[in-house]
């Protein structure tokens, strides 16, 4: 359960929401009125953050995740891998100039992060650690 609640505290930082502003309570007939729904549009859900394969480090402190975007344009989806303190802090961007970033692993002393990414030309993912 802890790590279930970490994750999800995980995404909602990757996405920008903050916990109180979920956990806040539902507005009651005496409070002020509710906010006017917008519809949702295409830039809308073109800037939408995807939150994939979660996992916890071995003590709990500590979420690394796939953070994927699409790019249009390119008519591909850039992925990233990013470690968030469950603590709270600034969300930690670990990779660069990667494509296909996947399957993030954390070894089970908790010191080093595995994942799988490919360069960009390459043929081939390989497995990167960081430490």
């Amino acid at each position: 359960m802890r790590r279930l609640f970490a994750a999800m505290v995980a995404a909602l930082f990757a996405t920008g929401l903050s916990p109180a502003a979920v956990a806040a309570p539902a507005p009651t007939a005496t409070s002020a009125p509710a906010a006017v729904a917008k519809p949702v549009t295409l830039e809308a859900l073109r800037g939408l953050i995807g939150v994939r394969e979660p996992q916890i480090s071995p003590d709990g402190s500590r979420v690394a995740f796939v953070r994927a975007a699409a790019d249009y344009k390119a008519d591909r989806t850039d992925t990233e891998l990013d470690l968030v303190d469950v603590a709270g802090g600034p969300r930690r961007v670990l990779t660069r100039d990667r494509v296909g970033v996947h399957s993030p692993r954390w070894s089970p002393g908790g010191d080093r992060l595995a994942y799988l990414a490919s360069r960009p030309g390459a043929s081939r993912p390989s497995c990167t650690c960081y430490r």
